[in-house]
């Protein structure tokens, strides 16, 4: 980063960041990848924590920087915004961060100038890529043998470099672990081994302190050749690239500090079981068509009732394109899954209404007839 006419001026376009805690408690970390461009004094860029990119925006005004998170979305159905204010110095931006999940306490770090070809990969700058796809395309040109080769030589500079302490390699440790066993979730392929096909980090990690370096490396390095062994040639290539992208991640993944303010998914309304009566009785219906003829919106009230053969039936009346009712029949439940004909009075052909009880009283679903689909729901 240089200094010059009262702005700062990015040198290189991909940057890592760590947030820490000052708070007495400190469990756990969290490292993200920024990507920032700077125009004049404006930041512009994305932030990549695991799977999720947000969007950043920001500015510069003498030594500070102020960056904005945007963290709406995949998965997160809140408002969810960031603002990480800090002040440049010896090679660093550090400050705090306010706005969602942040706590009093907490601080981040923008080390500069850590771009991928780190020290740790000198003898492979490829290795030291977090370029996801870049890796895919190099793996689509080489056999099994050679991609099993090339994670064992990564994995073998990680060990042995400097910067990598117990706690980044036990982190390191557990992150590709859990990859291994989402990619290859049996335990046959690693002798019946149940612990290699668990998803829990954290287990991961402290097996690996506890175990000590040597040992915990010994066993990364096997683990992560077997599982090719069970895995076609598409799965190899996908788990070539993430592994890999993990290994030039490591260095970045500090496992000291206290916790990000990572938005967390909220939990989905599940659906509920419909009630006693099922569908018998009197439900009040709205229904939006896009296409032609039936396009509208369309609504009335439907009465079903229960026959002896377990398939409800009935009648609805109210709006539907050209009538004012329409004969309901076929009706079945099945768990929360309604199914049920809409047969139009005076037409020859019927809707196929299919919904999901969402609650007691609601179920929400489409109604296809040829190729045209309506949005419905129906609640009492």
């Amino acid at each position: 980063m240089k200094n010059g006419s009262g702005l700062l001026h990015f040198s290189v376009s991909h940057f890592s960041v760590w947030l820490v805690s000052v708070a007495e408690t400190m469990t756990e970390a969290h490292s993200a990848i920024w990507r920032l461009q700077v125009s004049g004094n404006q930041i512009t860029g994305t932030s990549e924590w695991g799977t999720r990119v947000d969007p950043m925006r920001g500015y510069i005004q003498g030594n500070r920087v102020v960056i904005q998170r945007d963290c709406r979305g995949q998965g997160f159905s809140s408002e969810c915004q960031q603002v990480y204010d800090g002040v440049i110095g010896n090679g660093v931006i550090q400050g705090s961060f306010s706005g969602t999940g942040a706590a009093p306490g907490n601080v981040w770090t923008l080390y500069l100038g850590a771009s991928t070809n780190n020290s740790c990969f000198s003898e492979d700058p490829g290795a030291g890529s977090t370029d996801r796809n870049a890796h895919y395309n190099w793996a689509q040109q080489h056999d099994s043998g050679q991609l099993r080769g090339n994670l064992a030589f990564k994995l073998t500079l990680l060990s042995r470099c400097p910067a990598m302490s117990d706690d980044l390699l036990s982190s390191a440790f557990a992150t590709i672990s859990v990859i291994i066993a989402r990619h290859a979730p049996n335990a046959n392929c690693f002798n019946g081994d149940q612990g290699t096909i668990s998803t829990d980090w954290s287990a991961h990690k402290n097996w690996a302190a506890t175990t000590g370096r040597q040992q915990s490396f010994k066993n990364l390095q096997w683990k992560t050749a077997a599982a090719f062994g069970c895995l076609d040639r598409s799965q190899q290539l996908a788990y070539f690239a993430d592994v890999s992208v993990a290994i030039a991640n490591a260095p970045f993944a500090r496992g000291v500090g206290g916790g990000s303010p990572q938005p967390q998914p909220q939990p989905q309304p599940q659906p509920q079981p419909p009630a006693a009566s099922g569908l018998q009785g009197t439900w009040r219906y709205n229904a939006s068509c896009s296409a032609a003829y039936h396009a509208g919106s369309w609504n009335g009230a439907m009465n079903f009732t229960l026959g002896a053969d377990g398939a409800y039936s009935g009648k609805a009346n109210g709006q539907w394109v050209n009538t004012n009712s329409a004969d309901l029949g076929g009706g079945r439940l099945q768990g929360n899954e309604v199914t049920f004909n809409f047969n139009p009075t005076g037409w020859t052909s019927y809707y196929i209404w299919q919904g999901r009880f969402v609650s007691n009283q609601r179920i929400e679903g489409t109604a296809s007839h040829g190729g045209n689909t309506c949005n419905f729901v129906m609640t009492r």
